[in-house]
């Protein structure tokens, strides 16, 4: 799943930054949120080996790609659903 904006983007080091837990961009610092929900998305994915990545959208703006396996990881085939 791929999802890009035209908005004012991320600079080289916040694309580096982005998903850290608790961090947030210095431009976004008064808007509401814990700074954990990318951080949590990450984990969430990888752990079901997935994954996100962040990158600039030209001219401007911010692309994000989420990636989900079709089939779930070889060592948890066996446990069924949600590791039961």
């Amino acid at each position: 799943v791929v999802v890009a904006d035209r908005g004012p983007g991320l600079t080289e080091e916040e694309l580096g930054r982005i998903g850290d837990r608790f961090w947030r961009s210095g431009r976004h610092q008064n808007v509401k949120g814990s700074g954990l929900g990318l951080s949590i998305a990450r984990v969430l994915l990888t752990a079901g080996g997935g994954g996100v990545a962040f990158t600039p959208n030209a001219p401007h703006g911010l692309r994000v790609t989420v990636t989900v396996p079709r089939h779930a990881p070889a060592e948890r085939q066996d446990q069924g659903f949600m590791g039961r």
